[in-house]
């Protein structure tokens, strides 16, 4: 069917449902039409044979096994803590290793039928096609079927858990885990539900009811409003040098069938706890007794209609899976989906008439039991990562361990009432012009693929494709020298230090809480990054903010600032960072397995070795390393989306075109090629906290320079080690549950990189699952493909290498960026 296992055929389970999602390449009804029988199927054809139990359960167990690492555990023991002896909180979706070792068929069976009913099914079809045609096809497919044996009991969503009564708090301590404050109230379930006119349960408000629905529209956005105004708080709190906390916000949470809650969670500085619990009770407080500012709401209003203008605008490109994922959603939960233009014209009649008291009646009604009653007590969860003895460096838990410590500190940190919030004034955008237009000398055209090449006094070459893709948006790639010739493979840390704080550091005329002031009402994103392309400035905006996007791209290459000031935020968010970082098999393969292959290069991962390699590159040197690269290397810069070539152009020519004179050329004029730990190299590496099994991956590197059908025929082996590895290691031999094959060879390296053949696993079996990864190369090399398999690994890698024409992304990453260096490109993609 050309569907590529887990892009385009998965199935997850949650809580409260199984999804399963098929997306098909294109839309030919003569391929749709047999995913209709494969649901059927899955609704009510299985067999559930002992055998294929048998087979299944060693696979589960490993499943089960990796996914239940330190986070996974934190997350249970938290959802526990809200709501003790709930379904949700005890019946996790994955099950335990008892339940999986004694499940026999019949009771597999016995649950499918009880649970695979049509009454409970809901089916949701997206894409180009006939409306008619299709609701035929799903009439033959699904009329005939029917529930067989007892059916289980329809969720009430009316149920609620009878919870022991806050305030309450609790610790969760262990090796590996990223810190997190959590205090959270419970909410009546009647009231957050009626909060939404797009609610169809039993609490729903009638359609004709027209007053309380104009009533629940203002309720509905004054809070959102109010959550906004206080995540932008949370941002400008972040830089204090003192602050506290790395991260923090605020969010509704609902366990089924248990409860419905309100909450705020901050990431601590380091094991500061207690400092990030007191910062958490203050700006609680703050937004509770006096909501938000005048200023703030202005803002907020503003930033809101932009972003559902650009959401209505933008509504008839959404993707099909996105949308169906959205569908899905919003049924399976009692609401009925609305296109954005409605939300929008919901929001043009109610939002002018939203005043402070509105939101701050709004906030103060999620601390207030009633109509302003008595103030809801905290549930608070402390989560902590297992320290070192306190004579060893390590600090003490102690008032963790208890709830009486942590109750203390909450108390204490609410004794003194917090003034209103102040919000900074906000300013013009300083970067207006960069100098005299550019003129572009040279122009080229390719006409099989509309795209143009402006080549501007300056150097710099701009390559734009106009597209209806994505209605009202332009995405830009701004790509600076070539590879990563700036870096030698020792510096990762330098790359880390200084990607953060090109964007914390701000602009020498604005700091990072001015920018994201002059943003806020702003439909854009622009952001730095450095990889094996390069320095890269990547941005997307609706056309009306192209040239604000644009202007600060061209600020970034000219004025970045570094301020000092972002240091300690970057210190905070990069030691939280590597508190987890080697929490699991994945993050320690990707943090220290690929670079031993990459024989010791961290680039391009830009991760260092260790927190002290992170924290040690100081400001001077970042500046002197980047910014004269900035200022004077060879630059590309592409564009494509809803733009035509003369409004382009100007844009262009106001911008990077009017930038001082670049080279002609990358300094590096060549990529650098990656090297590689000797054939036959292997090691192994031990992740920190709860047993979570193991990864096993073996690296083929591509060393040399290969044509492009080479490459390709590689693909199509990756391809075919894919379903094998599904086929041999997972379904007849049971030892992985997602084993998989991966193609990495970059063009611009020649086709250089690596292939890999990965599964994970049960870490008792890692020996076991190595020596069938092996098998399965061995028999690639001595054996011919069958014409039967290689057509089934062929037709998922020909959707693949043509999906760059369906997304404007597809055509910014897979065409126009790097085409300078690489103009041969073109050539190789032609239809």
């Amino acid at each position: 069917m050309g569907l590529q296992s887990g892009a385009d055929s998965n199935a997850s389970t949650g809580l409260e449902a199984t999804t399963y999602h098929l997306t098909l390449p294109g839309s030919d009804f003569a391929r749709a039409e047999p995913l209709l029988a494969v649901l059927r199927d899955i609704a009510d054809g299985l067999l559930i044979t002992p055998k294929d139990v048998e087979q299944e359960r060693a696979v589960v167990i490993s499943e089960l096994i990796a996914r239940d690492s330190t986070a996974a555990k934190a997350s249970r023991a938290f959802m526990r803590f809200l709501a003790p002896d709930s379904i949700a909180a005890e019946q996790w979706p994955g099950g335990t290793r008892e339940s999986l070792e004694t499940i026999d068929a019949a009771d597999l069976k016995a649950f499918y039928q009880a649970h695979y009913r049509p009454e409970k099914m809901i089916l949701v079809v997206v894409g180009d096609q006939d409306v008619d045609r299709m609701e035929a096809a799903i009439i033959k497919y699904f009329a005939d079927f029917k529930g067989r044996g007892p059916a289980a009991p329809m969720a009430d969503e009316a149920a609620i858990a009878d919870l022991p009564a806050p305030p309450r708090a609790a610790s969760h301590i262990a090796p590996g885990l990223r810190p997190m404050v959590a205090v959270n109230f419970a909410q009546d379930r009647t009231a957050l539900l009626r909060r939404s006119i797009a609610y169809s349960g039993r609490y729903r408000v009638e359609p004709d009811d027209a007053d309380r629905r104009d009533e629940i529209l203002r309720q509905s956005f004054a809070l959102d409003f109010a959550l906004a105004a206080f995540q932008r708080r949370v941002q400008d709190l972040m830089f204090g040098a003192d602050a506290g906390f790395s991260a923090g916000g605020a969010s509704f949470d609902h366990i089924p069938r248990a409860a419905y809650f309100f909450g705020f969670s901050f990431t601590p500085a380091g094991d500061d706890w207690q400092k990030a619990l007191a910062v958490l009770r203050r700006e609680a407080d703050r937004l509770r007794l006096y909501g938000i500012t005048e200023a703030e709401l202005d803002l907020m209003r503003i930033s809101q209609k932009k972003a559902l203008e650009t959401a209505a605008e933008r509504a008839d490109t959404r993707s099909s899976g996105a949308l169906a994922s959205q569908i899905l959603s919003s049924v399976a939960s009692s609401y009925v989906f609305r296109h954005p233009r409605d939300q929008l014209a919901d929001f043009a009649r109610v939002a002018d008439d939203i005043t402070t008291d509105d939101v701050r009646m709004v906030v103060q009604g999620l601390f207030h039991a009633g109509d302003h009653g008595a103030l809801r007590q905290p549930l608070i969860f402390v989560r902590l990562a297992e320290s070192a003895p306190e004579d060893a460096g390590g600090k003490d838990h102690d008032a963790a361990d208890s709830m009486d410590g942590i109750m203390a500190v909450w108390e204490e940190a609410g004794d003194q009432r917090p003034p209103p919030w102040e919000m900074a004034a906000r300013s013009d955008f300083a970067y207006q012009s960069f100098g005299p237009p550019g003129r572009v000398i040279h122009r080229d055209e390719i006409a099989d693929f509309g795209i143009f090449r402006l080549h501007f006094a300056n150097h710099v070459v701009a390559q734009i494709k106009e597209s209806d893709l994505e209605q009202n948006l332009v995405r830009f790639s701004i790509r600076v020298g070539n590879g990563l010739s700036l870096y030698h493979p020792d510096e990762a840390g330098l790359m880390l230090k200084t990607r953060q704080l090109a964007v914390l550091g701000g602009l020498g005329a604005h700091d990072f809480q001015a920018l994201a002031a002059i943003m806020a009402d702003q439909s854009l994103s622009v952001s730095l990054s450095i990889d094996p392309e390069g320095i890269r400035i990547l941005g997307a905006a609706i056309v009306e903010d192209l040239p604000l996007a644009l202007n600060y791209a061209t600020a970034m290459l000219s004025d970045l600032a570094f301020r000092a000031e972002a240091e300690p935020l970057y210190e905070r968010g990069v030691t939280q960072l590597y508190t987890g970082l080697r929490s699991s098999p994945q993050a320690v393969m990707q943090v220290d397995g690929l670079p031993f292959v990459l024989a010791g290069d961290r680039r391009k991962i830009g991760l260092p070795e260790s927190l002290e390699k992170a924290l040690a590159p100081d400001r001077e040197a970042i500046m002197a390393r980047i910014k004269p690269f900035l200022l004077s290397d060879f630059l590309e810069i592409s564009l494509v989306g809803a733009i035509g070539l003369a409004e382009a152009e100007t844009l262009l020519a106001s911008t990077v075109g009017a930038l001082p004179a670049r080279a002609v050329q990358p300094a590096q004029s060549l990529p650098i090629v990656p090297t590689y730990a000797e054939n036959g190299a292997s090691a192994s590496f031990t992740y920190v906290g709860e047993d979570a099994g193991s990864q096993n991956v073996l690296f083929w590197p591509v060393r040399d320079a290969i044509p492009r059908k080479q490459a390709l025929a590689l693909h199509l082996l990756t391809s075919v080690l894919s379903i094998k590895a599904r086929e041999d290691v997972r379904e007849m031999d049971g030892l992985s549950y997602a084993p998989g094959a991966s193609w990495q060879l970059a063009s611009s390296l020649g086709y250089r990189g690596l292939i890999s053949l990965f599964a994970d696993s049960d870490a008792l079996r890692s020996d076991a699952v190595m020596k069938a990864l092996k098998a399965l190369l061995d028999e690639a090399a001595d054996h011919p493909i069958s014409d039967d398999l290689l057509d089934r690994a062929r037709l998922p890698v020909v959707e693949q290498l043509s999906r760059w024409r369906d997304s404007n992304e597809g055509w910014l990453f897979g065409v126009l960026e790097g085409l300078s260096h690489a103009p041969d490109r073109l050539i190789a993609i032609a239809p």
